[in-house]
């Protein structure tokens, strides 16, 4: 029988998804992209970006990896 590791982040996903659709929308309504509040919210975009990276490896690589030795 194979048993399916779950991965359960507490919607962390969703969550990070839609904090990266306000900051998306938030740098879009900064006029300057030059200005420090600009620069800021694309570190922010790019943490994020890293982080939901991240989670997609855990689910597509790591746990398909660890379901190996469970079978």
């Amino acid at each position: 029988m194979h048993k399916r590791l779950k991965w359960n982040a507490i919607g962390l996903e969703l969550k990070t998804k839609i904090l990266q659709e306000k900051i998306m929308q938030e740098k879009e309504n900064e006029s300057s992209t030059n200005s420090k509040k600009h620069q800021k919210l694309q570190g922010f975009l790019d943490e994020l970006n890293h982080l939901l990276d991240t989670m997609n490896k855990i689910q597509n690589n790591l746990i398909p990896e660890l379901e190996k030795y469970f079978d």
